[in-house]
């Protein structure tokens, strides 16, 4: 039988962190436009345990990967090839690069937020109960290619309205076992970014917008 548990966790950054995603931004964040949010799934089918965490962030290193990992394997009881962390890719969340000039806020941040997720996929494993899963694809044009040909027969980033890319909306869907749901798993492949280098406001940008 298949059994499934969610949770999720606010892991929005501290006002003043600096963001992720352009280089020519010129301040940290200056305020909060929506949280972002770590959101948790288990699956277990009384042989197997798996986790997702999606996460409203540019990215994570793999050092902290490792350390969710290793900290979640033994309360959620997944093993650590088991969970996949996976990020949205907001440009309007925290800088996850450590080059040598983490703040301590932003370096507080960051070494904190490993025990958090682990935490949160535990969440997700005690919930577990009695579920019913479900997949469909769909179509959506929201994309563009990004590799523009000018004249010269060069290619620089821009639109290339007559490219090719990928239009296919992926979903899986949970149901408890009443038949209400419990999750939605989405996969779009389009570059998160709808705010652009001139916004300092901390963001999930269009995909956190699209769960709600």
């Amino acid at each position: 039988m298949l059994k499934a548990g969610v949770a999720k966790l606010d892991i929005t950054p501290p006002v003043g962190v600096r963001m992720s995603g352009f280089a020519g931004r010129v301040f940290p964040s200056l305020a909060v436009h929506d949280p972002l949010w770590a959101r948790a799934l288990v699956l277990d089918d009384g042989e197997r345990r798996a986790g997702l965490v999606a996460l409203d962030l540019i990215g994570i290193s793999e050092k902290a990967v490792a350390q969710v990992r290793e900290a979640a394997s033994s309360p959620a009881g997944i093993p650590r090839e088991g969970l996949l962390l996976a990020g949205t890719h907001t440009h309007s969340g925290p800088t996850f690069w450590d080059d040598g000039t983490f703040t301590d806020q932003e370096r507080g941040y960051w070494e904190e937020l490993p025990a958090k997720l682990a935490a949160v996929v535990a969440e997700a494993a005690s919930a577990l109960a009695p579920a019913r899963l479900g997949a469909a694809s769909g179509w959506s044009a929201i994309g563009i290619n990004r590799r523009e040909v000018v004249p010269g027969n060069k290619v620089v980033l821009g639109r290339n309205h007559f490219g090719k890319f990928d239009t296919e909306l992926g979903v899986v869907r949970i149901d408890r076992e009443d038949g209400k749901p419990l999750a939605c798993v989405m996969n779009y492949a389009c570059h998160a970014v709808c705010l652009m280098q001139d916004n300092y406001l901390t963001s999930a940008d269009y995909p956190g917008y699209a769960v709600h």
